[in-house]
């Protein structure tokens, strides 16, 4: 069974892309972001506020069980770090990436908020998350090394991107 992981910064798409990626492929999709933001739900917490206080062992619990989906296969894994946490029993790793003025624009237009305010909240998430897992994990986000394909979605819309992927995909995997 086929594993493939799509990872990125916040409003790269990397969401909407694995979503339809697992859908063409006939493969269940798992959004470690989900996981997380149920765990910030269930503790009464705002998402970004919940990871400042996220403890190793909940950040283990979710890595083990990225690591056990990708082992079992027939998963898109959508997460930042799914590429790294998949390791070796991923088949193709995807990392989506864009611009910061449009990935603002998505976001503000996601969670409808002014843009400037987006942008804001974005930059300060992605200095924390850079922090954070070169702390918990060592990895530097800005290292695409372990990806098979780095691809900037601005200059493409959702239709040409998942097209360019799904290409992508069968290519490397002869499927």
């Amino acid at each position: 069974m086929v594993t493939i992981t799509v990872s990125g910064p916040a409003g790269s798409g990397k969401s909407t892309v694995a979503k339809l990626i697992a859908k063409e492929f006939g493969l269940t999709y798992y959004s470690v972001g989900s996981f997380f933001r149920q765990k910030a739900s269930e503790a009464g917490l705002p998402i970004g506020e919940f990871m400042k206080t996220v403890s190793a062992s909940l950040h283990n619990e979710a890595d083990n069980f990225v690591k056990n989906l990708a082992k079992k296969g027939g998963v898109v894994i959508d997460a930042r770090l799914s590429g790294y946490m998949a390791g070796d029993n991923a088949d193709f790793k995807i990392f989506v990436t864009a611009p910061v003025e449009v990935r603002g624009k998505r976001i503000s237009l996601r969670e409808n908020i002014d843009e400037n305010t987006a942008i804001k909240k974005m930059i300060s998430r992605d200095k924390e998350d850079q922090i954070a897992y070169k702390e918990v994990y060592e990895i530097n986000l800005n290292d695409l090394s372990v990806y098979d394909l780095v691809l900037n979605t601005e200059k493409f819309n959702i239709e040409e991107v998942q097209k360019l992927l799904e290409t992508a995909i069968k290519l490397a995997l002869k499927i």
